[in-house]
């Protein structure tokens, strides 16, 4: 399956229906990686992407295309490990842990109810979000 459901202000049918389809048939399909990051030129394997982007900008640009999957019934969602001000302004503080991020936006404000995971916590992105602090990895 292609990597991504976003193809300009539009979302590739083709891959909401093969969402579908793999739900029908028992395979769990993912919207990833929320809340977006496919604007960003940093690499989250190696360091701590930021989107600099207004809530309006996320909501027409980053946050569509998991509307869209939402609709069609995601069972699951991917949180990135991303530093997004217009979610959550404390420093360097990730999605992927971040309170506003996955209570706020995705399920209160998208009504995601479904499975959330967050990226793997072995990438800098996250661990170089939090130095000098210990988390026990359960």
């Amino acid at each position: 399956m292609a990597r991504s459901v976003w193809k300009g202000p539009f979302v590739d049918l083709h891959l909401l229906k093969k969402a579908e389809g793999m739900q029908d048939a028992g395979i769990m399909a993912c919207a990833k990686h929320f809340p977006g990051h496919g604007d960003v030129s940093v690499d989250s394997h190696l360091d701590m992407p930021v989107i600099p982007k207004s809530m309006d900008q996320l909501d027409s640009l980053e946050l569509y295309p998991f509307r869209e999957l939402f609709k069609v019934g995601v069972y699951s969602t991917m949180v990135a490990h991303l530093f997004v001000p217009a979610v959550d302004s404390m420093p360097n503080h990730a999605t992927s842990i971040s309170a506003s991020a996955i209570s706020g936006l995705l399920r209160q404000r998208l009504g995601f109810q479904g499975l959330t995971f967050t990226d793997a916590l072995e990438m800098k992105g996250i661990i170089r979000s939090l130095p000098g602090k210990r988390y026990t990895l359960v």
